[in-house]
């Protein structure tokens, strides 16, 4: 399904030529020079790390809602891909329940927040900003309730249809299955 959205929703093939990192050189000085990164190369080297963990990010919350439509389908639930619904992720199958996704606590615009809110739908947080003694606070039994009020057959939701280790699994089987789906690249994605 992810190679469906990429392809399909974004135009990005996965076939896509790699292109050359488009930065800033004053800004490869500036690390260059205050981290003592030794080299140019090395500067260089750190972007493209940069640009590999915020194409990951980029892509983190598409496989997210992937994951998520995965377990809840069953339930009624239809994923409002693209721009089917305007703020809201999912709505069941009868359109009187409808939750909107973020990965953070802190990752909800004003605009989005309004237009859900109006709406009546639900907000679901993978996760708390902050983490607590070092550790990251998940929210996935509030999606199972969300999901339970909303589903439209009969069949009783599990207390463990998502987990985050289930999520993580998802994840990294997602990722060996299309390597090209992050890029160290500057504009790959």
């Amino acid at each position: 399904m992810i190679d469906y959205f990429i392809e399909n929703l974004t135009g990005i093939k996965n076939s896509q030529v790699k292109k050359a990192p488009k930065l800033d050189e004053a800004l490869i000085h500036m690390v260059m020079d205050a981290k003592h990164a030794g080299s140019k190369e090395r500067a260089y080297e750190w972007a493209a790390h940069h640009n590999l963990f915020m194409s990951a990010e980029n892509i983190g919350g598409n496989l997210l809602e992937e994951y998520i439509y995965s377990k809840i389908k069953p339930y009624g639930w239809i994923w409002c891909r693209g721009k089917i619904l305007t703020a809201i992720d999912f709505c069941n199958d009868e359109c009187t329940a409808m939750f909107q996704v973020k990965n953070k606590t802190n990752t909800e615009n004003s605009s989005g927040k309004g237009f859900r809110e109006s709406c009546g739908a639900k907000a679901w947080n993978r996760m708390k900003a902050e983490r607590r003694n070092g550790k990251i606070e998940t929210y996935w039994p509030k999606l199972i309730e969300i999901v339970r009020e909303g589903s439209t057959v009969d069949k009783p939701v599990p207390n463990d249809l998502v987990t985050e280790a289930d999520y993580l699994d998802f994840v990294s089987n997602t990722v060996r299955n299309n390597p090209y789906l992050i890029s160290e690249r500057e504009g790959d994605l």
